[in-house]
């Protein structure tokens, strides 16, 4: 106790020092707190737009679909397959698609794509298809021929809205599939290719024409919470062992998603590393000057017969009150930070080249949001208390190697 209290007098008794001090490790907390809540929000809000763009959560598959997509790998018992769903608990919503290879033509152009069989209603609670609207409006379930289509192919196709344009395929028993269809609405989701190859379609349309009653290409599912959408997908698995489906999560439906997720994050994670080091050797300067030009004070402790162990002990404390006391004001005012960006999203503006390459994975704006979490307090202030206490060993030692006479001579 009696180290605790002359540690708290020697802070204040060069209040100028230990006020750099506190303003130091304070801002440094503030800025890892803000810093890991801005990081995990850019991550997150880029999920959501590339998931819900079109992929979905979790998708349910026949086996081998994933692998070759083909007719010869449809699910044949949907009406089933939605009620074995219903029984199963954290499922907000569910859809079906269906997807057939299609030559798109015009009066006097032909362009190859992938019409899409969707139910509106269903599609527009799991998927942000709708939200991506440039013109017109999104397809209903009374739209028995009117579609909804990609910007781009459409302009390949030299259609406006209400225009008519013939679609050709074929049929899950090879015969052909065409008709004549309207179109209702564009869109441009800047995923992928999407914007110039898809054109989705009321699937109760496709079902005649392509012969597909009660069958999909595939199912998708949207969680309740989507944080447990990977829980979720091992449970639907367990579930559906013994019939011949596979169920995916979005981790493994986007690899090459994933991929760049995970690049983008170890380049997050070096340059907070290089933070890290820049503030830690500023700290242990600091801390070495500020326990250097106390060789005199401590000389007298050591010549008045106080020990090592005692010496080490009085400025670990200080330094451990001063990290304690700007410990709470960061996290007070990083935490805020975090909460008021949260709801106040960063608009970041970026290069053209930088935008296409985020734009290729479906990232719709750059209003980038923090994430207010524990974890992104629990990380600055466990990183700040290392550093103290990393920064305060070699001033230490060093200022402990000494002589008392020399220390009291100020050599």
């Amino acid at each position: 106790m009696l180290l605790v209290k002359i540690a708290w007098r020697n802070i204040w008794r060069n209040k100028k020092r230990s006020l750099v001090t506190l303003g130091l490790c304070t801002i440094c907390t503030i800025f890892l707190i803000w810093y890991e809540a801005f990081n995990d929000g850019s991550h997150q809000k880029m999920i959501r737009d590339v998931v819900e763009m079109y992929p979905g959560y979790i998708q349910i598959q026949e086996k081998g679909y994933f692998d070759r997509p083909s007719y010869d790998h449809l699910i044949s018992n949907v009406s089933s397959i939605k009620q074995e769903l219903d029984a199963v608990g954290g499922i907000q919503a569910k859809t079906v698609r269906f997807e057939a290879p299609s030559l798109f033509s015009s009066k006097d152009v032909s362009y190859g794509g992938l019409l899409i069989g969707i139910e509106p209603e269903n599609e527009a609670q799991i998927s942000r298809l709708k939200k991506a609207l440039v013109a017109g409006r999104f397809i209903t379930s009374n739209d028995t021929r009117g579609v909804y289509m990609g910007k781009d192919l459409a302009k390949k196709l030299h259609l406006n809205l209400g225009d008519d344009f013939v679609f050709m395929s074929s049929a899950i028993d090879r015969s052909m599939a065409a008709d004549t269809v309207t179109v209702k609405g564009l869109f441009e989701s800047n995923l992928f290719d999407s914007d110039i190859q898809f054109v989705f379609v009321n699937k109760a349309f496709m079902d005649d024409i392509f012969l597909v009653q009660d069958m999909a290409s595939y199912m998708v599912i949207k969680p309740t919470n989507i944080g447990d959408s990977l829980v979720l997908a091992e449970t639907l698995s367990k579930s559906l062992a013994s019939t011949t489906l596979d169920v995916l999560s979005w981790r493994e439906l986007l690899s090459s998603f994933v991929q760049f997720v995970e690049m983008d994050e170890a380049m997050g994670r070096m340059a907070i590393i290089i933070v890290v080091l820049v503030v830690f050797f500023v700290i242990m300067i600091f801390n070495f000057i500020s326990i250097y030009n106390r060789t005199k004070e401590v000389g007298m402790m050591r010549a008045m017969g106080t020990s090592d162990w005692q010496i080490i002990g009085v400025l670990g404390l200080e330094s451990l009150i001063m990290t304690m006391i700007s410990i709470v004001f960061g996290v007070g005012v990083g935490s805020w930070l975090a909460l008021y960006f949260e709801t106040n999203p960063i608009d970041i503006k970026l290069s053209e080249d930088v935008l296409e390459m985020y734009h290729q994975f479906g990232m719709l704006d750059f209003s980038i949001p923090t994430r207010f979490s524990i974890d992104a307090i629990l990380f600055g202030v466990i990183i700040i208390t290392i550093i103290n206490g990393l920064a305060i060993i070699f001033p230490i030692w060093k200022i402990l190697q000494v002589k008392p006479r020399a220390a009291l001579q100020g050599n």
